[in-house]
């Protein structure tokens, strides 16, 4: 059975490790090389923090409502 799902969710931080946004920079998994990483930065939001963009999954558009849907 392949190994998977010890995440580690990286956000990004100042010079001194503070929080800055709650804005998720990449995913790491604890598996094997190869197994489900994704790249660094993977992730663009817009001006008010909705994810847009997710270069791993070739999702390059992705629209939000009112609802936050």
């Amino acid at each position: 059975m392949t190994a998977m799902d010890a995440l580690r969710y990286n956000y990004n931080r100042d010079s001194e490790g503070n929080l800055l946004n709650n804005k998720l920079k990449h995913v790491k998994d604890a598996t094997p090389a190869g197994n489900y990483e994704q790249p660094d930065n993977n992730f663009i939001y817009d001006n008010i923090g909705n994810l847009i963009t997710d270069t791993k999954e070739q999702v390059s558009k992705i629209e939000w409502t009112v609802y936050g849907n």
